[in-house]
């Protein structure tokens, strides 16, 4: 029998096993596919745009290596890649916001949801 873990780390560009990806499996699809939380901007709001792998290319001998994960290691990662973007791409114009403009609110349900995000 087959098992595979929901929740993996797999190594960054130095090595050290900090990206968390979640196993995901289409209706249609035999296949298990990962996807890593993203972030981008739409519309004034920052909006998940999550990055698709494919199972073998993570699991198989020619992948990168992987480590088992938890649930809440995969939240805590989707926290903290939306604090980088939005640290790291998002300018918010102080002038903006003394003229009554707000940021983009947060919602950590949406952040830290489990589900795919084109």
């Amino acid at each position: 029998m087959k098992t595979t873990n929901k929740y993996i780390l797999i190594p960054d560009s130095d090595g050290n096993f900090t990206r968390c990806l979640r196993a995901h499996k289409f209706r249609d699809a035999n296949r298990l596919y990962f996807f890593e939380p993203n972030f981008e901007l739409k519309d004034g709001i920052i909006t998940r745009n999550d990055q698709l792998f494919k199972g073998e290319d993570i699991i198989s001998l020619d992948g990168c290596g992987f480590k088992p994960a938890s649930l809440r290691t995969f939240r805590e990662y989707c926290r903290y890649k939306y604090r980088k973007y939005k640290d790291e791409e998002v300018f918010i114009n102080p002038i903006a916001l003394s003229l009554g403009m707000e940021e983009p609110p947060y919602d950590d349900k949406a952040v830290t949801s489990t589900k795919y995000h084109l």
